[in-house]
């Protein structure tokens, strides 16, 4: 997997999403929810991922996904 080299910031839109500076220099949206880290090349896609985490731990989706 890749290694990041540094944070560069959290998401002003989604909880549980960073913006991280890889090691190759590139940028990718990380979504991170009880230790558990996916990559994305968008923050929505890392924020989709952070609530369909989330309904897998039977908790409430709080970034893009909503119950119905």
């Amino acid at each position: 997997m890749a290694r990041f080299q540094k944070s560069i910031k959290k998401s002003d839109k989604y909880k549980y999403v960073y913006l991280r500076q890889m090691d190759s220099g590139d940028l990718m949206w990380v979504a991170q929810v009880n230790n558990k880290v996916s990559y994305h090349k968008t923050e929505h896609e890392a924020a989709k991922q952070v609530d369909l985490k989330l309904i897998a731990m039977k908790k409430e989706p709080i970034n893009v996904l909503k119950r119905v």
